[in-house]
């Protein structure tokens, strides 16, 4: 058996140490840090579709990806606002908004193969991880605004009516495009381990 059928594997792995090394920058306040990596795991997640399309998969590819978007768009999002908003409240915002990211995602892949691959229906869970990551970044003592991110887009997340553009999929034909982001994305993740 060819070992590129293991890519897509390796880096749903990569994106998974992602989401856990997002959830230990979270405990120690630095939710920069944890965006950085949360985009990190997004980008593996893109690429690992690629690779599972070129080159197939293992028979544990499907699942392995579910966990490893569960932690990465989940739980570490919901460590941030859990860190961030602190108490109970925190727990119980952060609890819900991984609970809609689990939901987003058991309802997608129940929805795979009956609508157009490049569009998603509703907002896909990384995006709705970067703005509630992006909300605690700018604005880290402000529970209310926290509240307000978490909320927007979960439920952005659940609206199957809206349509959203598959943006690997956008980029999936520029070989320039698809560098340039995997570039990008590195330069950030170094940038934010020195900052």
């Amino acid at each position: 058996m060819a070992l590129t059928r293991y890519l897509a594997d390796s880096l749903s792995l990569g994106n998974l140490a992602c989401g856990v090394a997002a959830i230990a920058t979270a405990a120690h306040g630095r939710y920069d840090l944890s965006l950085l990596l949360m985009m990190g795991g997004a980008t593996l997640d893109a690429f690992d579709g690629m690779a599972a399309r070129r080159f197939g998969g293992s028979p544990w590819g499907a699942l392995s990806d579910d966990v490893a978007d569960g932690v990465t768009n989940g739980l570490a999002p919901a460590a941030v606002l859990g860190f961030a908003i602190g108490g109970p409240e925190g727990l119980f915002i952060g609890g819900l908004f991984a609970l809609f990211v689990v939901m987003r995602l058991v309802l997608f892949t129940l929805d795979l193969g009956q609508g157009d691959p490049g569009w998603f229906r509703g907002l896909p869970s990384p995006a709705g991880a970067v703005i509630v990551m992006a909300a605690a970044v700018l604005a880290p003592h402000s529970p209310a605004l926290l509240g307000l991110a978490a909320g927007a887009s979960a439920f952005a997340m659940v609206s199957f009516s809206e349509r959203w553009r598959h943006g690997a999929r956008a980029l999936g034909g520029s070989k320039t495009a698809r560098y340039a982001v995997a570039a990008l994305v590195v330069a950030m993740l170094v940038s934010g381990l020195f900052t």
